[in-house]
């Protein structure tokens, strides 16, 4: 193998190193979740990718996503998402983590699509992932697709803040379980 051969091989490794460690950090958010009486409610947890050879932009997923239900308060939908790229703007400095709590404008299941997953975040708040709550109403929503919802909460942090069980926990779990 050349140099560059080796840079390649080093670098696609890297990637699949990356998703593995994305991929602990959500299984320990999974838990935790459950600890709390949240739980996980699919095992799907990839949006914006595609495979085919007419879009390799979207082979690498756009966010890596968990949902999460509790029985006791169905009209809740709480989320947390690894935003790798914004897939409609360059919005984005850094790879954020965004948790979501979702409250259904009737009271009955919510409702939630793939874009949901960061367009919330990128579209209505300044993007500072600062974990700061911020509130989503539909007054703030812009004529945007609110409707679903009565009030979304979220907030965001950058993916390297978030280091150990400890920051995961602190940091994302549980300030989305206490909105």
């Amino acid at each position: 193998m050349t140099d560059t051969d080796d840079q390649l091989y080093g670098a696609v490794q890297q990637v699949r190193n990356f998703f593995v460690e994305i991929a602990r950090m959500l299984t320990d958010c999974d838990r935790l979740m459950s600890e709390a009486a949240w739980e996980s409610a699919a095992t799907a947890s990839l949006s914006g990718n595609s495979a085919s050879i007419n879009h390799p932009e979207w082979w690498v997923p756009h966010v890596v996503h968990r949902n999460y239900t509790n029985a006791d308060q169905p009209a809740i939908l709480k989320t947390i998402v690894v935003v790798l790229k914004d897939e409609w703007e360059d919005r984005l400095s850094e790879i954020t983590i965004v948790a979501t709590k979702y409250k259904s404008a009737d009271g009955g299941a919510v409702v939630i699509n793939s874009k949901d997953n960061s367009a919330w975040w990128l579209a209505q708040t300044n993007k500072e992932a600062d974990g700061n709550v911020r509130v989503i109403t539909a007054e703030d929503s812009n004529g945007s697709d609110f409707g679903r919802f009565s009030q979304i909460q979220l907030f965001a942090q950058p993916i390297s803040l978030v280091t150990n069980v400890d920051m995961i926990k602190s940091k994302l779990v549980d300030v989305l379980v206490s909105l």
